[in-house]
């Protein structure tokens, strides 16, 4: 009887060593998982890369440290191990799991298990002890900014590049649209950014890198937004060296003049040789256009920001115009324009005609255009926006052709503008391993 209670308790060591070992383990692949994905999605990490991953790696190594002393029945094996790679977390660790009821036969004579003689004691061994190696690996992509986006749900084509158009983007570019063809590069074409998505299809060879389907809406990033509301009609006694006409609106034709925030009521046009030099501050474009003809010039390079108010208003800039326009930052920011620090060209969220940019290279915009209900059409023979490093556009839909070549850059830090939050795609995580 006795003997034959050997193998009895050595059988329900064995199980349930076993049951304590899976136990352990999954317990501690549980704490090394978190410890990874705590790290990859974490938020407040700051600085250059290297410093960032430096920071990942220390939430992982503080969180497994602290996760793997409350993971009963185990003994770590050396330390905890964290490895980063450039997007990368990976953590691993050696543990064991002591043998228990099985390790009575350590305690009994050799002979009394094999029933020869002179064996002795092999207490303190631990060859029933269960070694387990645990690892996860778990990936992230980087933040990122959108500074393309189209708003129209259905629209085909509701982002085109076609002709000899050549787009820069140094972030994200993404179209709502579900159509079968929401996005399209024709012709000779090319468009570049960090990334392209659609809701539906797309089309074309021009796009680098391809584009990715079936991304999730993103919603109008400035949909909080609250716009101006249009004061009294300015007059003729503040802009004297401009012509003010109570239908036609103002113009500026064949002169200079030095121009003042107010409300411009059927339009600004600025025509046939004019200059208008404008003051910083709000100018509202009401049930008018903003119109630049060829070899006119509007100089708004010091935190300016035109609204266009009412279904009759939209932007018109005409091949070989000069348009520089430049948002309010913290610096130059006044009471009316406080609000809209980074704006620099809004419209009223209804629908009418399209914006046009026709550039001969007189067109660089420092700060968001914002058309949510309208269409903006890029057409040029030299480049636009060259010397821009802010320049996110979201409007209902996008048009570029002729030769032209389009800079959209979001260096908001380098422009002097607070971190767009709005425009802000957060990084995906992932599990690898």
């Amino acid at each position: 009887t006795t003997l034959a209670a050997i193998p009895m308790v050595a059988t329900a060591g064995m199980a349930i060593d076993y049951m304590r070992a899976v136990r352990s383990k999954t317990d501690l692949q549980q704490a090394v998982d978190a410890a990874a994905l705590a790290a990859a999605s974490a938020k407040n990490v700051t600085g250059t890369t290297t410093q960032q991953l430096a920071q990942r790696k220390a939430i992982a190594t503080s969180y497994i440290t602290k996760s793997v002393a409350n993971v009963s029945d185990i003994e770590l094996i050396g330390t905890p191990t964290v490895t980063t790679g450039p997007n990368t977390i990976d953590v691993s660790v050696s543990a064991k799991v002591k043998g228990s009821l099985i390790n009575v036969l350590n305690a009994l004579p050799t002979d009394a298990l094999t029933g020869e003689g002179g064996g002795g004691s092999v207490a303190g061994s631990n060859k029933y002890d269960t070694t387990l190696n645990v690892h996860s690996k778990v990936g992230f992509s980087s933040n990122s900014y959108l500074c393309l986006l189209a708003l129209n749900p259905t629209l085909t084509y509701a982002i085109n590049f076609e002709g000899n158009a050549t787009f820069y983007a140094s972030c994200a570019v993404q179209a709502n649209s579900t159509a079968t063809i929401a996005m399209r590069a024709w012709g000779s074409s090319e468009a570049y950014a960090t990334s392209f998505c659609s809701l539906g299809g797309w089309v074309g060879s021009g796009f680098e890198p391809d584009p990715k389907g079936g991304c999730s809406t993103k919603a109008d990033p400035y949909a909080g937004l609250t716009l101006p509301t249009a004061g009294s009609c300015i007059t003729a006694a503040t802009i004297p060296q401009a012509t003010v006409h109570a239908t036609q609106g103002v113009t500026v034709k064949n002169t200079t003049a030095a121009l003042k925030p107010g409300t411009y009521c059927k339009g600004l046009h600025v025509t046939t040789h004019g200059v208008a030099n404008l003051e910083k501050g709000l100018y509202i474009i009401k049930d008018g256009t903003l119109d630049i003809d060829a070899n006119s010039t509007v100089n708004a390079q010091t935190g300016v920001v035109f609204y266009l108010a009412g279904a009759n208003a939209y932007l018109d800039v005409k091949s070989g115009a000069v348009l520089k326009v430049t948002a309010p930052t913290t610096a130059t920011a006044i009471s009316s324009t406080t609000a809209y620090k980074g704006m620099a060209i809004m419209q009223e969220r209804v629908t009418g005609t399209a914006n046009t940019l026709y550039s001969k290279g007189g067109v660089n915009i420092d700060g968001a255009f914002y058309s949510p209900k309208r269409k903006l059409i890029v057409w040029a023979n030299d480049t636009m926006n060259a010397n821009s490093k802010y320049f996110p556009i979201v409007v209902d839909n996008f048009n570029m052709s002729g030769t032209s070549t389009l800079y959209v850059n979001l260096d908001y830090a380098g422009a002097g503008y607070a971190e767009p939050t709005e425009l802000k795609q957060t990084g995906k995580v992932f599990v690898s391993q």
